[in-house]
Parts: C-alpha cells; sequence; structure tokens
C-alpha cells in the first residue's frame, strides 16, 4: 500500500474470503466472455459524475459510473451502478483471459470494490492501478481471491482502473461480479454492534429504525457464530461489510474524508490560473503588487475548502533585503520630509465571494477585510463537496513603490467545522434524512 500520484488517497485490501450473492440479469454476448448487467444503467461515453451525494444528505441513491474495456471493438464501454447495491455487472471468464475496469473516485470520496467468485474454487488476482490501466509489470498493488475486495479515497478525484485476470492453469470458465460502494467515509465502526440508527435488542439482535426501506427490515443478528470463516460470523467486520452491502444500511462513520484533504491556493499569473499546496502557518505564496491605482495592484486568488472544513486566510508584508534597506533609509533622514506612508504602514484589502456565481453576472464582493493583515475565516458545511472562495488582495498603498505580500492558510477547528463533521458522520446513515446546510463564509 502506498501513496499514489501524490494525492491524498489511501488503499485497502479488505480480509477474508468473499461468498456473497449474484444477482440475475441481461445477458450479452463478447467473445466467449458473458456480461450480465444488473442494477445498471448503460451510459455513452466515460462519465465522471460530480454530483452524487450520499442518501443521508439528499435522500437519493449515490450512483457511479463503471466502465469496462471492450477489446473487441477496442471502446470503452459504460455502466451506471447503484452504489453498495448488489454487483452492478456479472461476466464470465474463461482460463486465460482478463478484463480490464475503470471507476472514477470523486474528489473526497471513498470507492469500495467488491468482486464475487462464484466458482470460489478457482485461483485469480487482479492488477490495481490509479491513472492508467495497469498491466503485468506495471500496477500499484496485486490482489488475490483471498482479498474480496479494495477500497481507495481520494481528496484530489482520480480514475481507479483494475484488472482481473483469470490463470490458463484454470480449466474451465469462471463466473464474477463486481459491485460498487461510494461514500465519503474514512472508515466505519464495525466494532459497533447494531448499523448507525438501528436499535440493540440485546443478545446480539439489531431492529431497524422506521426511515430504514430496505430488505432486511426484520430484526438481524450480529453476535457471536464463529463457523471458521468471516464470513460467516455476524459479529466479524466482513460479515457487515457483505451484510451493509446486501441491505443497504451503514455502520457509523469515524471520519469524514474532508478531514484529511488540505485546501489549495489557485492564483492568476498571465492569464492563467497556477495551483499550490498550502502547509499550515507557512507562507503558502508571495506576490508582488504595485501601488494602489496602478496595473498589478491587485490579485485574484481562490481557495477551495474541503467538505467540513474551516481555513483562515491571512495576508501581511514579507520582509525583504530592499524593505529592509528602504527602512535604513527612513531611519537615517531621521523622517525629514518622508511621507507616513514609508514608515512601513502597509495596507491591504482581502475582499471575499463564494465561487458559486453564474458566469457573466455582474460581479460583486460579499465581504471586505481592510489593515495591514486582513484575515478571514472560510466555512464549509457540506459533505461531500469542496466549496470555492474567490479572494481578492488589493494594495491601498500610494506611495513607496511595489508591496511584497504573502499569503498564509491554516486548517482550524472552529464551532462550524466541529457541527459539520459531527451531522456529516450521521448523515452516512443512509436513509436518515437531512439536508446540507446553506453554504457560507
Amino acid at each position: 500500500m502506498r501513496h499514489l500520484l501524490n494525492q491524498c488517497m489511501v488503499l485497502h485490501v479488505l480480509l477474508g474470503t468473499r461468498r456473497d450473492w449474484i444477482a440475475k440479469g441481461i445477458s450479452t454476448h463478447d467473445g466467449g466472455d458473458t456480461e450480465s448487467v444488473a442494477g445498471s444503467v448503460p451510459v455513452l461515453g466515460q462519465q465522471r459524475r460530480e454530483d452524487g451525494f450520499g442518501m443521508g444528505n439528499t435522500g437519493l441513491q449515490r450512483t457511479v459510473d463503471l466502465q469496462w474495456w471492450d477489446a473487441q471493438i477496442e471502446e470503452w464501454k459504460a455502466f451506471r451502478c447503484e452504489s453498495g447495491l448488489g454487483p452492478c455487472i456479472t461476466f464470465d471468464m474463461v482460463p486465460g483471459a482478463y478484463r480490464v475496469m475503470s471507476a472514477y473516485i470523486k474528489r473526497g470520496s471513498k470507492l469500495t470494490v467488491h468482486l464475487n467468485n462464484i466458482n470460489n474454487e478457482h485461483d485469480y488476482e487482479v492488477l490495481i492501478k490509479s491513472g492508467e490501466p495497469p498491466t503485468e509489470t506495471s500496477y500499484d498493488y496485486r490482489m488475490t481471491r483471498k482479498e474480496p475486495g479494495f477500497t481507495q479515497w481520494s481528496c484530489r478525484g482520480v480514475s481507479l482502473f483494475f484488472r482481473i485476470e483469470l490463470p490458463n492453469n484454470v480449466h474451465k470458465k469462471s463466473k464474477f461480479g463486481v459491485t460498487l460502494t461510494e461514500d465519503n467515509c474514512v472508515e466505519k465502526d464495525y466494532s459497533v454492534r447494531c448499523p448507525g440508527g438501528w436499535k440493540d435488542k440485546g443478545d446480539g439482535w439489531c431492529a431497524p429504525p422506521k426511515f430504514y426501506s430496505g430488505p432486511c427490515r426484520k430484526q438481524n443478528y450480529f453476535g457471536e457464530y464463529n463457523l471458521g470463516k468471516d464470513y460467516s460470523n455476524p459479529s466479524s467486520k466482513v460479515y457487515k461489510i457483505l451484510w451493509a452491502e446486501r441491505c443497504g444500511a451503514d455502520w457509523p462513520c469515524k471520519e469524514v474524508i474532508g478531514r484529511q484533504c488540505t485546501p489549495d491556493l489557485q492564483y492568476v499569473t498571465k492569464n492563467r490560473w497556477h495551483v499550490t499546496s498550502c502547509k499550515d502557518g507557512e507562507v503558502c505564496q508571495m506576490f508582488t503588487l504595485a501601488e494602489e491605482s496602478k496595473k498589478d495592484d491587485w490579485r485574484m486568488l481562490l481557495v477551495e475548502v474541503p467538505p467540513t472544513s474551516s481555513v483562515s486566510v491571512e495576508v501581511g508584508s514579507v520582509i525583504t533585503l530592499k524593505a529592509v534597506n528602504r527602512f535604513r533609509e527612513q531611519v537615517n533622514s531621521n523622517h525629514k520630509g518622508v511621507p507616513e506612508d514609508l514608515l512601513g504602514k502597509d495596507e491591504f484589502t482581502l475582499a471575499v465571494r463564494k465561487g458559486d456565481g453564474v458566469e457573466g453576472e455582474n460581479w460583486e464582493w460579499s465581504n471586505t477585510f481592510r489593515g495591514a493583515a486582513p484575515y478571514v475565516e472560510l466555512h464549509n458545511p457540506l459533505c461531500d463537496r469542496f466549496q470555492k472562495f474567490f479572494l481578492g488582495l488589493y494594495n491601498n498603498n500610494r506611495v513607496g513603490g511595489s508591496s511584497k505580500v504573502g499569503v498564509t492558510m491554516n486548517r482550524l477547528q472552529t464551532k462550524e467545522s466541529k457541527s459539520a463533521d459531527h451531522r456529516c458522520r450521521l448523515s452516512h446513515i443512509r436513509g436518515a434524512g437531512g439536508g446540507h446546510e446553506t453554504e457560507g463564509l
């Protein structure tokens, strides 16, 4: 396991042996392999959806776009899958064959891929790679049939490719099913007896809440009952993962992915946007601003705040050798005839606007902050989506030459971020209701 593409994402392997159900679907032939589509809708082309929020947030089921490579016609075929509701696609593979598939992990989201091999006695392996299809010599991780699935989350958004291979020493074809589950939770708390919102009735039994509308509506047992395999022990993590996929109920979320993501600062130079990563407490980027009312006396900035997060932005003068020499000249002249503005009293304006405006409308800043070190806090209460904030940095100094300014950003623990984190971890429970809060500073 390792970090991929320098992005904030983690690859985990689910332990245990996967034995679960395969839903029936519509079959089509493809060179000896059979694809059976269940719970999916064909779509044209490779689509990247950025609007699939969880049921706890909108009351709607998430969807995930799955693509698989058709080697005969050398094109990608796409299906829109319902997240976590049984296999999106099933297919037969002959010995020595392989199948390449891809799914897009949205920003601030996690994708779990479960594989179901009906002929469980067959060995197979899966090669996994981010950003491009894996090959036998180029991949990020190799998975075997003992590991029924894998999960990866991303702060930036990335395409995840996986290649399922059936070795030549297998004497008959094998059937596979692929289930995709998307959420915004880094890790769920499977140490808890019951799914989120369910009532513990004692002795290992859990009763569903009124808002639950899935297929497992009666009391369910999650006590100890060990038959030698994790998937057959109702109290095990593997059993709960498979049960949640089949029944559409989640265990409590320990941490929302947005809490692991860092904000980026974007700025315009020569009519092009550039991006830089920022570390807490360090000057993220420096700019030279001309005197007020002259060309280049301001800068346009863009900060994207991660979900459930608060970020502070502070602007201040940066001490340079030129500034030090200018100060010495002022001291040596005993301040005679030196305008007050030259005595180091720099002043700047930091203007803010949420980045959800319609292109072409009249541009107006929602807030402005003025001073030697203007400071603003930006809050994103959303569970799944980064919030954009445009910033305007202006130089208010009319004389004394250009000013060198630095921009510093910090992640904050505020009442707004704590409230959003608590709400989003609760809304991770599918069907729990609740909506997005109003976006704001």
